[in-house]
């Protein structure tokens, strides 16, 4: 089901995006020697942070079978609520600008774990097209973040804010974002590959019928991962807006296809019962690196889009191919006692 082996030997052949990021960085060292510094890398795992964070939750959704569309609203309206709390409740005299940082990061808590078990109410019991519920439950979120904030962006926010996004530690070296991305990554590959839960994720998205007769109760499966998709949503958007100290409704409607696109690039199935927070990682290093190489070459907008997208259908067809042949084995495998009698 997932056996995931540390050595490089196993990593580099369950993952072909190793060797896509390997010629990457070679081509990138003659274009450019600063490539190979560790400002750099710092940039780049700063620059994958917030996309890195949803990037979990999303891996164990789609393992789970399932799909969720609605995170980058909630990324961005529980950001808007924090700001919004900030403002409204501090020139009302209520609260100071701290405490009313604090309740809005409740309600906001409250906000996004509602979303992820209406999510997950309206797919299991009422047999709801996840795709289609969750992209409704997207412009739901949207729509109220901007109906309560006007359309307007917040910028009240407490001085502390800037910890999570843009304060430095380590010798004012390394951002705290990086290590909230490494943290996050590491609780969820001990969840997916050490813990029942991550196995019966597996199972769920593997054959969520065979998974209900063995006695996995499935529809709380499919609570746990819709919520975590969404506190993953939350905890990102937390941190995007500490980096540009602002909030608003619509902040991180550009990140969903970069999200879906790195969890595939690393190999988690569409169909469920597949995939790896490892993977994920790499795919998400991977698109950074691009975005990174792209930047350092002076590459205009509009083509960086188009060299984006074909580096990432690339990669993908890499991960394709090397998945049939395994396949093709696995049947003469199974078919050689057949040939053999005959």
């Amino acid at each position: 089901m997932k056996k995931s082996g540390l050595g490089f030997a196993e990593l580099s052949k369950k993952y072909v995006i190793i060797y896509l990021m390997m010629v990457l960085a070679i081509i990138m060292a003659f274009v450019n020697r600063n490539f190979f510094t560790a400002n750099n890398a710092i940039s780049i795992m700063r620059s994958i942070s917030v996309q890195g964070i949803m990037a979990c939750g999303m891996t164990m959704v789609m393992i789970s079978g399932e799909i969720d569309l609605s995170f980058a609203s909630t990324a961005a309206f529980g950001g808007l609520i924090v700001s919004m709390f900030s403002d409204r409740l501090s020139k009302a005299g209520v609260m100071s600008v701290d405490a009313s940082a604090y309740f809005g990061i409740l309600i906001a808590l409250f906000m996004a774990i509602s979303v992820g078990l209406a999510n997950a109410y309206l797919i299991y019991k009422w047999k709801m097209p996840t795709m289609i519920v969750t992209l409704a439950m997207q412009y739901v979120v949207y729509g109220t973040a901007g109906w309560l904030s006007n359309g307007w962006a917040y910028y009240t926010l407490p001085s502390w804010w800037t910890l999570f996004g843009t304060k430095r530690v380590f010798h004012n070296q390394i951002p705290l974002c990086v290590f909230i991305l490494i943290a996050v990554w590491l609780i969820y590959y001990v969840i997916m590959n050490h813990t029942k839960l991550g196995r019966k994720v597996y199972a769920v998205g593997g054959n969520a019928e065979a998974a209900r007769l063995s006695g996995i109760n499935v529809y709380r499966i499919k609570q746990i991962v819709m919520v975590s998709n969404q506190v993953c949503a939350l905890i990102a958007g937390i941190v995007l807006s500490s980096q540009i100290m602002s909030a608003s409704a619509s902040l991180a409607s550009s990140l969903p296809l970069t999200v879906i696109a790195a969890v595939v690039i690393g190999g988690t199935g569409v169909g469920g019962g597949k995939g790896s927070i490892v993977g994920t990682a790499f795919g998400m290093l991977f698109l950074g690196m691009i975005l990174n190489s792209m930047t350092i070459a002076n590459l205009p907008e509009f083509p960086q889009y188009i060299v984006r997208g074909l580096l990432i259908i690339f990669a993908i067809m890499l991960n394709v191919l090397q998945g049939r042949p395994r396949k093709r084995r696995t049947l003469m495998t199974a078919t050689a006692p057949l040939i053999h009698r005959s």
